[in-house]
């Protein structure tokens, strides 16, 4: 096994959703579509909009089921409802505003 295999799962079981969305990846190059979709199904349950996204194209294509992929965006809603709040909706639109006027680059 790979050191960043090994990495990428202990940071995976820890809730990191970009190392849950690498795995599978790197499972579907290795032929393992069904880890691949449980990798994308964890991390799009926590709120993860891009492993949602691929969740998605998967259904169209028919290899997530009607049943899983409502379970899963439920989750998701869920996960992305827990994280709302006026003070984050406020710090998002003070950068998103600051991008604009050029006074932020990094972000």
């Amino acid at each position: 096994m790979s050191k960043s295999l090994q990495f990428h799962e202990a940071a995976a079981k820890k809730g990191n959703t970009m190392a849950h969305r690498e795995l599978a990846y790197l499972e579907e190059t290795n032929g393992n579509k069904n880890r691949s979709i449980k990798h994308l199904t964890v991390a799009a349950s926590a709120g993860c909009q891009e492993s949602m996204d691929i969740l998605m194209r998967l259904y169209k294509k028919e290899f997530v089921s009607k049943e899983d992929l409502t379970q899963t965006l439920r989750a998701y809603q869920t996960s992305n409802d827990l994280t709302k709040s006026k003070d984050r909706d406020d710090a998002r639109a003070f950068y998103a505003r600051k991008r604009r006027e050029g006074k932020i680059t990094y972000l």
